[in-house]
């Protein structure tokens, strides 16, 4: 379900899940896998909802909540702990993009 394409009304409970993992002081016992997997698939969906668009997708509150959630995840020590010989490659790869396009997105909301 993660890795398919997704659409921005499931933006909401993707960010729900990242925010109430990264509050977890042990990410709530799951697989650093599936964290991995959560941030990319909010990744693609940030992506998705921004790119080749005039306007973003995603509303301006959206992308404030999902830029909060995703840095208490790239903060988490846990997932700083991952892959600590390349983090591109652990879980701060996917979430780092993902603050990247929410950026862009609300660089929009900026300009109006």
């Amino acid at each position: 379900m993660l890795r398919r394409r997704r659409t921005v009304e499931a933006y909401d409970h993707l960010i729900g899940a990242a925010a109430r993992i990264s509050a977890s002081p042990d990410l709530e016992g799951l697989r650093l896998k599936f964290v991995w997997t959560l941030a990319d698939a909010i990744r693609g969906t940030t992506k998705w909802a921004t790119e080749y668009t005039a306007e973003p997708r995603l509303k301006e509150a959206q992308l404030r909540a999902g830029k909060a959630a995703m840095e208490r995840l790239y903060d988490h020590p846990m997932v700083a702990a991952d892959s600590p010989d390349a983090p591109e490659k652990g879980i701060r790869g996917p979430a780092g993009r993902a603050l990247k396009w929410t950026d862009k997105a609300l660089a929009y909301y900026a300009k109006v």
